[in-house]
């Protein structure tokens, strides 16, 4: 397991901490419709323990054998929180933090590639909080 990736560019940051879990894990019947695929994605994003969360949208692709208007997403929910101590706006402080959380079709790792190129695209030195240890 890489516990590095890229974010903002060019940052490397260490993964501190990762959670996986099924997207429809509670969903007991039916089908899902872009109205619950939302509402995962809205839940997800809300964590007590965090207050820096990014959430990577994910796609919502229609099901094929389905007449209504009917969606899905992803498979899996992948969670994980990252640090760096670099590049720190106050220097009184230890390291940075970001919650990030995506979306892919099984468990990471390794992590899809188009999740990869998205990473590189958050702007982590604008959203990560800074803390002591």
């Amino acid at each position: 397991m890489n516990d590095k990736i890229i974010v903002d560019g060019d940052l490397e940051v260490s993964i501190s901490s990762l959670e996986q879990f099924l997207t429809y894990g509670n969903m007991l019947e039916g089908i899902p419709d872009q109205s619950y695929n939302e509402e995962i994605i809205y839940r997800v994003g809300l964590d007590k323990d965090f207050n820096e969360i990014y959430v990577i949208e994910p796609e919502q692709t229609k099901i094929s054998y389905s007449s209504d208007n009917k969606y899905t997403i992803p498979l899996v929910i992948c969670k994980v929180t990252v640090q760096s101590n670099k590049n720190l706006k106050d220097a009184s402080k230890d390291f940075s933090s970001l919650r990030i959380i995506w979306f892919q079709d099984d468990y990471a790792f390794p992590i899809d590639k188009e999740i990869i190129e998205k990473l590189k695209e958050i702007p982590y030195h604008k959203l990560c909080g800074e803390y002591e240890e």
